[in-house]
């Protein structure tokens, strides 16, 4: 570390001394060699992500990363709290020079490329345009670490009503400029035309294997509770492959002093099925003409998205209950969207919620 800081202190200088005149000579741009460092530097060093245990994912996107055109930008999608932010983190942690940005539902293009720009140049509070002094940072960054910044949009997801932000078009424009562009979305975060641009590269998650979930060190006392008070099961039943689910789980057992274990996932599962008995709701009382394909989920794990034209449907768009697989790259199957969802919908649950006795006994 100490070796290159002073290596790098030696190339800003030597950057300091010679960007004037290279920029006379029109060979290099004129300022940003020391933002540039401290970018590619405190990302590198300055900050720690906790570890996914994806490690297949993790190797695949990074794949993605480094296999991509330049005018490529790679998007990781899946459902709410499969751990796509963290997959993300983890594997760019390891990068110079990356910057985090939140794009909020109805976030237009040029709002967006704007953010991003004055995040890379730091001119935050300067009304000027941002774009040249991001490109010479950008410039500089790629010469002295031999890569491209790395901007991570993390699409927020949005509200029925809200129209998505302008990931797509704002993606294209600054993998245009030189940066690699990494997005984070969930299944509703992105409109669906975004993802057939044919300038994306995807790599969908689906909700974490049980095996892979209780690897998880975080949750291992968590997961030992569960087991010994025989509840494991009727959990991972409600709560499925989220690890997000299973943190809040561990963070509401944590308040309640590691204590009466049995209480505290009840009432977590309560209110996850809560939460899910709600959404259906909404979407039926907005839709109304989708509860005869919501009654198909009684009997089916999945339906063809393909039914939907024979019974003269649409999904709700943003579609909070279900949400499509794709199989052998071809076929495109709806499932719930998790798995609250998948009991309220084939127990038809309404306001009056099972007990733990009756959960354990559902299929």
């Amino acid at each position: 570390m100490e070796t290159l800081t002073q290596v790098a202190s030696l190339v800003v200088s030597v950057a300091a001394i010679l960007a004037p005149a290279g920029a006379a000579a029109g060979v290099v741009p004129r300022v940003g060699p020391g933002r540039a460092l401290v970018l590619g530097l405190t990302s590198r060093f300055l900050r720690s992500y906790p570890a996914s245990q994806r490690v297949a994912d993790a190797q695949k996107l990074n794949a993605f990363i480094h296999a991509a055109a330049s005018d490529n930008y790679i998007v990781v999608s899946g459902p709410k709290g499969v751990g796509k932010s963290r997959l993300v983190n983890s594997v760019v942690g390891n990068y110079f020079g990356v910057i985090h940005v939140s794009a909020a539902a109805a976030t237009g293009h040029d709002e967006l490329v704007n953010k991003v720009l004055r995040e890379v140049a730091r001119t935050h509070f300067m009304s000027t345009d941002p774009a040249p002094s991001a490109l010479r940072v950008a410039w500089f960054h790629k010469l002295f670490f031999r890569s491209p910044v790395t901007v991570v949009l993390h699409a927020m997801e949005r509200k029925p009503g809200k129209e998505p932000a302008d990931i797509d078009s704002a993606a294209r424009a600054l993998v245009g400029h030189g940066l690699r562009v990494i997005v984070d979305a969930s299944t509703n975060a992105m409109a669906e035309e975004a993802v057939k641009t044919m300038r994306e590269v995807f790599l969908r998650m689906e909700p974490m294997e049980r095996s892979v979930l209780e690897r998880i060190e975080e949750l291992a006392e968590l997961l030992a509770a569960l087991k010994e008070a025989g509840l494991d099961e009727v959990v991972w039943k409600v709560l499925g492959g989220l690890p997000s689910a299973y943190l809040q789980l561990n963070l509401n057992w944590t308040v309640a002093g590691n204590k009466d274990i049995e209480s505290v996932a009840t009432d977590y599962m309560h209110s996850r099925l809560t939460m899910a008995i709600s959404e259906v709701t909404k979407s039926r009382a907005a839709r109304p003409d989708v509860k005869p394909f919501y009654d198909l989920f009684v009997n089916n794990e999945y339906v063809d998205e393909g039914v939907l034209e024979t019974m003269n449907l649409t999904r709700p768009n943003p579609d909070k209950v279900l949400r499509a697989v794709v199989v052998n790259g071809q076929v495109v199957r709806l499932v719930p969207a998790d798995n609250a969802k998948r009991l309220v919908l084939r127990h038809k649950m309404g306001k009056s919620l099972p007990s733990l006795d009756e959960l354990k006994m559902m299929s």
